[in-house]
């Protein structure tokens, strides 16, 4: 691909059968066609550079409510930087640790990455299951 003399964020390659044109901009890629055989090749090469990572951050909270001593737990997963599922929730049971709490927070977000990853992969984009959930721990 050759780099636009006027703009830099602009290449292009040009074929016997056309062009294709990426534009780069701060957080997103746009890709033009006339040639399908070339633009095919070029998503192929895109998707060996560069990987999703999914991110989990998971917490939870043991007790804090005084009057029925119930706990919430809470996830926030990451796909490539950006910020695709949440969820926070008060639950209907009494926990018997902070340690319980934490499981269960992680059970929960570890199923929303499992569900994502799959998504991806269904849909042909290829992800990489984190090797850890991040979990806040003040203390």
């Amino acid at each position: 691909m050759l780099t636009c003399k006027s703009d830099e964020s602009v290449f292009y390659k040009r074929s016997g059968v056309g062009i294709i044109l990426l534009v780069v901009y701060v957080d997103a890629i746009v890709i033009t066609r006339s040639d399908c055989v070339c633009i095919a090749s070029l998503k192929s090469f895109l998707q060996d550079q560069f990987l999703l990572k999914i991110w989990c951050f998971s917490d939870s909270d043991w007790a804090r409510s005084k009057i029925d001593r119930r706990f919430t737990t809470g996830y926030c997963v990451f796909v490539g930087g950006n910020l695709v599922s949440w969820k926070s929730k008060k639950h209907n049971v009494i926990s018997l640790s902070s340690a319980e709490t934490e499981y269960r927070a992680m059970v929960k977000s570890t199923c929303e990455i499992m569900w994502i990853f799959h998504f991806l992969n269904e849909i042909g984009i290829e992800a990489s299951i984190p090797d850890m959930i991040n979990i806040y721990d003040p203390t």
